[in-house]
């Protein structure tokens, strides 16, 4: 074993650790960061969307009208493109249903007050409407008329906006749109 050196001892000199040598280590090796540091345990918070509103104070839609009692010829109708949208009625008055879109599908101007107007729509599609006055309160109607609306009262003079929905959102329908005096006016009968 003359002129051989032991094994361990060359072995020894050679490995090492990090920053360490097994044989001679003169400071400990750095601490590893806390493990929870780089763990995200909790979720970032989302902020809610807030819902897409009726704008109650659209001065422009599709059908824009002026009428006052006695017009002719009635019912007067109209022939709307597209009722539906993104806007949830139920959000907006929990007596109203369907979705509409957030631009009103047309405006009312009443010079004159109505003693009674009847609004209704019809299409092949199950439609919901909404009307609101100046005073932003909704008036609404769903399947007076089998699957046809019907907003039927007093109406003072003013401006009122009318919104045509569909059932599910963002569906969308043609439709058509009549104000009438008469008593017995249904949308089936358009």
């Amino acid at each position: 074993m003359a002129g051989r050196t032991p094994r361990a001892l060359a072995l020894g000199a050679s490995l090492a650790f990090g920053t360490c040598q097994l044989a001679a280590c003169d400071h400990a090796p750095p601490e590893p960061p806390h493990p929870l540091a780089s763990v995200a345990t909790t979720t970032p918070e989302v902020p809610e969307e807030e819902p897409v509103r009726l704008d109650l104070e659209a001065e422009q839609a599709e059908i824009d009208v002026t009428t006052s009692p006695g017009f002719t010829p009635d019912p007067r109708t109209f022939a709307g493109t597209s009722a539906g949208g993104p806007v949830d009625l139920h959000d907006e008055d929990e007596r109203c249903h369907g979705w509409v879109a957030r631009m009103p599908d047309a405006i009312v101007r009443t010079p004159r007050p109505f003693a009674e107007l009847v609004v209704m729509a019809a299409s092949a599609e199950d439609l919901t409407l909404a009307v609101a006055g100046e005073d932003g309160v909704l008036r609404c109607g769903d399947d007076q008329d089998g699957t046809h609306p019907i907003v039927r009262g007093e109406l003072a003079a003013g401006v009122y906006r009318v919104w045509v929905g569909t059932r599910q959102r963002d569906a969308h329908a043609p439709f058509v749109l009549a104000f009438s005096e008469l008593d017995d006016a249904l949308p089936s009968s358009l």
